[in-house]
């Protein structure tokens, strides 16, 4: 996987938590017994951090003493967070396992669930620049890094997809290449937002969406913007039960709809 594939959100909360740092070897042995899934220790997720890049990526943006935390203590809420050498959050990722229902093909599988990704560069300094909604700081472009890191925990888990709910429209976009809204309408309506707004910036065009300033030309009805679930799987079998003919019908259909801004 060697392109973006993960949105961005926000957080900031305090971890009581396993603690690793570049500069040192590891600090806490706090938890030390304990794994991510049962499978994964806290070495092997940090030896995935080094090997997917991460951290030569936040040395060119001169980070060059990150500290990482790991806390695995609920099953349901696994985090991993990267702070600075002033404790500031660069990186903040939670994670956990689920057992989704799909469609009439696949009535459940267990998927690696990507529950909250943050990036930010604190050191940024250009104060005029325009932000995404949900950001405090523009993101520190490592996605690429990112999604190699969970590519490897979702390889090494056994987990059968990678699924993402995105908070915005923006977020949507970054791992559309690879990521699919599991249901097709939303796909479609998806799809639709593009071709209708071929000619706006991606933040203008979520900047809209979120500030109710979108219409159905059809219906003439605001556009809501829907928490719906995307999904990944290289999984030959289950990737072509969920995304089969009547799916991507279904797709086309509503592909079609056209939108226009709210005057």
């Amino acid at each position: 996987m060697k392109s973006s594939i993960f949105g961005e959100f926000s957080l900031s909360e305090d971890l009581d938590s396993e603690m690793y740092n570049l500069s040192n070897e590891f600090i806490s042995t706090r938890n030390q017994n304990e794994m991510l899934f049962g499978r994964i220790d806290s070495s092997r997720l940090f030896y995935f951090l080094e090997e997917s890049g991460t951290f030569k990526s936040l040395k060119k943006r001169y980070y060059f003493s990150p500290l990482v935390k790991f806390n695995f203590s609920d099953p349901l809420d696994n985090k991993v967070m990267i702070h600075d050498e002033k404790n500031r959050i660069l990186i903040n990722l939670r994670f956990s396992r689920k057992e989704i229902e799909l469609t009439k093909n696949v009535h459940e599988i267990s998927v690696l669930s990507i529950d909250w990704l943050m990036t930010q560069n604190v050191k940024f300094k250009n104060k005029t620049k325009k932000l995404y909604s949900g950001q405090e700081f523009p993101g520190l472009n490592i996605f690429n890094e990112l999604s190699r890191f969970f590519e490897m925990i979702y390889k090494e888990s056994g987990f059968l997809g990678i699924s993402n709910t995105p908070e915005y429209f923006h977020d949507a976009f970054l791992f559309k290449n690879h990521f699919k809204y599991i249901d097709p309408i939303v796909q479609g309506e998806f799809l639709a937002i593009f071709n209708s707004f071929k000619g706006l910036s991606l933040r203008k065009i979520s900047s809209e969406i979120h500030s109710n300033r979108i219409i159905e030309l059809s219906k003439n009805e605001i556009f809501q913007w829907k928490h719906s679930p995307m999904l990944y799987t290289n999984h030959f079998h289950i990737h072509n039960k969920i995304f089969n003919k009547d799916y991507y019908d279904i797709v086309k259909q509503f592909s079609n709809k056209k939108y226009s801004l709210l005057h």
